[in-house]
């Protein structure tokens, strides 16, 4: 596998230094806006071919290998989560309609509850896979490729642009994000996430001064943003009312939490009733989602109605 070596995939900066290594790649903080990101790393073309059939089937070594069938294998569970995450963005922004845009969406189910809450939504990401399912098994406009061409891939403007789940697969978040506040139209609402909050303003996030760099699915991810690193980068680009919100918890984490000792017999059974009752299903993530964990959440930041000229480079 071919590597590539760079400097801060946020900011740009040439100040970084290394504080890990998984195998080959090497895990970097950049000393400018706190980013933690790989170099060196694989080059795009690896990296895009993890994102095959087998990634969503559960057959790969990448994707969700926590229950049978992977990504795909609790689907009721994934377009629960996402009509939760819809009701709570109109819940906080105000905004009932208009275009939205998933960006990395997988096969959909973010863009489908949108749009049966009544907006125009669309999605884009960088799996063939992914982008098939959505077009064929749930009629979604959806658009196959990389986050990082995205003002080529679709039409501005756009009222809301999520990323739910996506930071950490990007290879150049801060371009990312630069396009992104680009397609927003004036008073547009950016909501991303999650990452990490545990991290002081003003010091390196925790995972700089020690962790397991082994459990951070190197080299499907690549980008560990934390609030320090997003701070400075929606600032560069001129947002507003930037928010930092404690992320939700889903039934899963509930029962980890609270279940540790239940057999996990039971637990499977549980989640293959669930599974079979939607309703159920949303019932139990509205109910999860009343407890919070601190340490990790979401951005809602506002594009202002007077930006002027968007930088075209954050560095």
């Amino acid at each position: 596998m071919e590597h590539e070596s760079v400097d801060c995939t946020s900011c740009n900066s040439r100040r970084h230094h290394q504080i890990g290594l998984v195998e080959a790649f090497g895990v970097r903080l950049c000393d400018d806006c706190g980013l933690v990101f790989v170099s060196p790393r694989p080059t795009a073309e690896a990296t895009d071919a993890i994102y095959g059939d087998s990634y969503f089937d559960g057959t790969s070594t990448h994707g969700n290998q926590s229950e049978r069938g992977g990504y795909q294998g609790n689907i009721p569970g994934r377009k629960a989560r996402a009509r939760l995450l819809v009701d709570w963005i109109r819940s906080l922004s105000g905004i009932q309609n208009g275009r939205w845009l998933d960006i990395g969406c997988g096969p959909g189910y973010l863009v489908e509850a949108a749009g049966l809450a009544g907006f125009t939504a669309s999605g884009v990401d960088v799996s063939e896979s992914a982008v098939r399912i959505g077009r064929e098994e749930l009629g979604l406009d959806l658009h196959c490729a990389p986050a990082e061409s995205l003002t080529a891939s679709v039409q501005a403007p756009f009222g809301v642009i999520s990323m739910v789940d996506t930071l950490f697969h990007l290879r150049q978040p801060g371009s990312v994000l630069t396009q992104a506040i680009e397609l927003l139209q004036p008073g547009g609402l950016l909501f991303a996430g999650p990452f990490d909050l545990s991290d002081s303003p003003n010091g390196p996030p925790p995972m700089a001064t020690g962790s397991d760099f082994s459990s951070l699915g190197i080299p499907e991810h690549l980008s560990f943003v934390n609030q320090q690193s997003m701070q400075f980068l929606l600032e560069k680009l001129n947002m507003s009312e930037i928010r930092f919100l404690p992320l939700p918890l889903t039934p899963g984490d509930v029962a980890n939490n609270k279940f540790r000792i239940a057999p996990k017999s039971l637990l499977k059974l549980l989640r293959a009733l669930l599974r079979k009752m939607p309703g159920v299903q949303r019932a139990v993530h509205k109910a999860a989602a009343r407890s919070v964990n601190t340490r990790a959440g979401y951005v809602l930041a506002i594009r202002p109605s007077e930006t002027g000229n968007l930088p075209s480079d954050p560095g």
